[in-house]
């Protein structure tokens, strides 16, 4: 600041750090220097000077105080995290960043497990891939972030894509629980097989644990009998079966080694095998037989058997078909419930009875999935609740009584179920969200309560320590369950005298193991 006047002259420098609403004393000299300067405190500040002499003062302008700062170097504070989806799910990788403002962002990906890195023209802080592909998976992605002072690259996100397993037919089922043995087919259509044999012979130890089922491909639906007998439906529509040969053509005593096409049946979608006889459902809706008819279960007169499917008469629109031990169960588009063979028929008659002709179950509306045990069924309505009739011989039926029931009756069950199925002598079922309910006998852990006390259970109450379950099945005179959670694994529970929990070993599981080297998805 120059002055003009009479000298001498007095100089009081101030400052403002709140745009000139206040002032502060800074300096008494006609020139006024600042300390180093510091962006946050300094940018911005005003200054003044007060000049005075024996004649009076004044004050000068205000000058304005503009502080840049040096450009740091950008560090990043969130690195972009891994992510799983299903296809065609798209995925987002985000970056979080310190630093001087502006920045670039250049994000690049591998696909050879981080070798090399290729741009991939996406310029912001975030970026979202396209619709996910299988290729997708195990891809990995980076963002360099620059700007005037320098750049720095991320840690690399990898990118896990699974995809959906094939759309399933209503009425399959991926995996089934038989009479000392499982099955299941994978995402790819290989069906694998785990405990006692199906070709009669000798087990081995392999056999706790899954193996390929040799001699067929291509499988959509696989149905695990009561007995050591199994029907496979190719996506061809074509039914094979393998095992006992009581269960499958009526030939008691022998045992089909291989899978053997069965004649007669095309267009079929899934099958349901009972002890003695099996039950096929068409694309266009009608049910075909094979196997048994000492009391008309095939759903003709006489008890004469056929090793060829041969259609049940009577049928359209059904969309569900369950086999027992004597009597077969049919679904409907409409929600209605079909009965037919002997005993449990669920229309007042005792067990003793039989009918050759399907017939609709009174006062049993809404159904939306049915399950066949060796002499009891199950009924799932629409609302949640689940219904059932039959022998109740250690509470199977879920009603909180062991009393025989020869119409449906209202079990413990009242809603949010999704899915039921029925063995010899217990029970499981599906809640909405994802947890296994288990009633009935106990003697070898069938109940997955973590004790094999009490014996039986009347009431339904949950299977301990599993979640995320998706699908169910029960199977086996003595009894042991198969589940498939959300992540595609196998778990199991129950007997496991031929190893068929398919955990390697042979002793018996009160509470759920997971199924050995075995994925759905």
């Amino acid at each position: 600041m120059t002055a003009i006047g009479t000298p001498p002259f007095t100089y009081v420098w101030q400052r403002s750090d709140d745009a000139g609403l206040n002032w502060i004393e800074v300096g008494t000299a006609s020139t006024f220097t600042t300390s180093a300067t510091v962006f946050a405190n300094d940018n911005n500040d005003r200054y003044r000077v007060i000049v005075s002499n024996i004649g009076g003062d004044t004050t000068s302008a205000i000058a304005r105080l503009t502080v840049t700062q040096n450009a740091i170097a950008p560090t990043i504070t969130t690195h972009p995290a891994n992510v799983a989806v299903q296809a065609p799910t798209t995925a987002t990788f985000s970056v979080a960043v310190a630093g001087t403002a502006p920045f670039t962002y250049q994000w690049e990906r591998s696909n050879d497990g981080g070798i090399n890195y290729t741009a991939i023209g996406v310029t912001t802080a975030s970026y979202t891939t396209a619709a996910t592909v299988a290729g997708d998976n195990n891809a990995r992605f980076r963002v360099v972030v620059s700007n005037s002072a320098g750049s720095v690259t991320s840690t690399a996100a990898i990118l896990n894509v699974t995809t959906a397993p094939p759309p399933v037919t209503p009425g399959t089922k991926r995996f089934s629980a038989g009479n000392g043995f499982s099955v299941a087919v994978n995402a790819q259509g290989v069906p694998y097989r785990w405990g006692a044999r199906l070709d009669e012979g000798p087990p081995v130890a392999a056999d706790r644990a899954p193996t390929v089922l040799n001699g067929i491909n291509s499988v959509q639906s696989v149905s695990a009998g009561s007995s050591s007998s199994v029907a496979l439906v190719r996506t061809d529509g074509t039914v094979w079966a393998m095992g006992y040969r009581g269960s499958i053509d009526c030939n008691f005593g022998s045992f089909m080694t291989t899978p053997t096409q069965i004649p007669g049946a095309t267009n079929i979608t899934a099958a349901s095998m009972g002890s003695s006889h099996t039950l096929l459902l068409k694309s266009d809706g009608t049910v075909m037989a094979f196997g048994c008819n000492n009391t008309g279960e095939l759903g003709r007169a006489g008890i004469t058997p056929s090793a060829s499917a041969i259609p049940v008469t009577g049928l359209s629109s059904i969309v569900a078909v369950a086999a027992g031990a004597r009597f077969s169960l049919a679904l409907d588009s409409n929600g209605l419930v079909y009965s037919w063979g002997g005993g449990t028929l669920g229309d007042g008659s005792d067990i003793t009875g039989s009918r050759f002709t399907p017939t609709v179950i009174a006062n049993l509306t809404n159904i939306t999935a049915i399950a066949a045990g060796q002499d009891f069924a199950l009924a799932l309505r629409s609302d949640g609740s689940v219904w059932a009739w039959g022998q109740n011989s250690n509470g199977k039926l879920g009603d909180g009584t062991m009393t025989r029931r020869n119409s449906p009756v209202a079990t413990l069950l009242t809603s949010n179920i999704t899915a039921i199925a029925a063995d010899s002598e217990y029970a499981i079922a599906l809640r909405n969200d994802g947890i296994v309910m288990s009633w009935g006998i106990n003697e070898t852990g069938q109940l997955g309560s973590g004790s094999s006390s009490p014996g039986f259970r009347v009431q339904p109450l949950e299977v301990v320590g599993l979640t995320n379950v998706t699908a169910i099945s029960a199977g086996g005179p003595i009894g042991h369950a198969l589940v498939q959670r959300s992540d595609g694994s196998i778990w199991s529970w129950g007997d496991n005298f031929a190893g068929q929990l398919g955990d390697n070993t042979t002793t018996f599981r009160t509470a759920p193991v997971q199924v050995l080297n075995l994925n759905l998805n």
